[in-house]
């Protein structure tokens, strides 16, 4: 296992002597949601101070338009989406994406209908979407398990409806994977 201790004692004493640059003024507050299932819940995503959705165990999507009073469920007819959901991204109340995974396969569905309807936009026998991010309505990003010892990135230019290779996926021994949807995009 490698010592990580001289990079965490680096990057903490940037903390201490420089904390304003690391902080953000935050105005929220937590309160405890009673999501109405028994499902473990593996992923959130907040869209607004209103909008936010949910997904997890057994296919579950839940899906919240008054800031977490009530939570509806988002995937109410059954066989479409199987397996646990592990990575999500939402654009506003009616749009999102999540993934799924079982055995060696992963998939991607959309929904544009707050829920109502999914549809299969992306499947893959060789490993798992780690990870799924939208830059806008029409351009986005899906990293991956390796998949031929290249890194497993895609890319959608259609809002989501279908998903591509890029051309540039770097070979896996370069890059350490990550957890579920823990990458950032950020564009200039």
């Amino acid at each position: 296992m490698k010592n990580h201790f001289p990079v965490l004692l680096i990057l903490s004493a940037f903390c201490i002597i420089n904390p304003p640059l690391l902080s953000q003024n935050c105005a929220y507050s937590w309160s405890p949601q009673n999501s109405g299932t028994p499902q473990l819940l593996y992923v959130c995503k907040a869209v607004n101070e209103l909008v936010c959705w949910a997904a997890g165990a057994n296919a579950t999507v839940l899906r919240t338009t008054d800031g977490g009073v009530n939570w509806l469920n988002a995937n109410p007819n059954p066989g479409v989406i199987t397996g646990d959901i592990r990575n999500m991204e939402a654009l506003d109340a009616t749009i999102a994406f999540v993934t799924t995974e079982s055995q060696m396969s992963t998939t991607v569905y959309k929904t544009t209908d707050g829920g109502d309807s999914w549809f299969l936009v992306y499947s893959n026998n060789e490993g798992f979407v780690k990870g799924i991010r939208m830059i806008d309505n029409l351009n986005g990003i899906a990293i991956g398990s390796p998949v031929s010892n290249l890194w497993n990135v895609l890319l959608t230019t259609d809002g989501g409806n279908t998903w591509q290779p890029s051309p540039n996926r770097p070979p896996a021994e370069n890059i350490h994977q990550a957890v579920h949807n823990s990458f950032q995009v950020s564009m200039p």
